[in-house]
């Protein structure tokens, strides 16, 4: 069994799994998702070069996305920014948040 990570969206109304491999390594959920799938694809092809990102490019593009999804949704979406990045450390998976720091050289670029 390959032990690599995967990205799985699950189908809110059949539940169904799509797995999201090759120049598909994103997705976006909630009520933003109609705004930031697009500037996500965009992001990914400028910034990333549609291949997947190293986490402080992939941070840098996913702030830039959600500043723009905040900007221009009508409702539902807003700040503060959070954005968390799985690691897996020691044979296990770990949770950490991106702040401080590590979100000021995205705001400062892209907003």
């Amino acid at each position: 069994m390959d032990a690599s990570p995967q990205l799985v969206e699950f189908d809110p109304v059949g539940f169904q799994p799509e797995i999201k491999k090759d120049n598909l390594h994103f997705v976006s959920m909630g009520s933003g998702q109609i705004l930031a799938d697009p500037f996500l694809a965009f992001v990914s092809r400028i910034l990333w070069g549609s291949k997947p990102p190293d986490v402080k490019m992939g941070s840098f593009g996913l702030y830039w996305v959600l500043s723009y999804t905040i900007q221009y949704a009508p409702g539902g979406v807003g700040r503060p920014i959070k954005i968390a990045v799985l690691k897996k450390e020691k044979g296990d998976w770990t949770a950490r948040s991106v702040e401080g720091n590590d979100l000021q050289e995205p705001e400062q670029a892209c907003c």
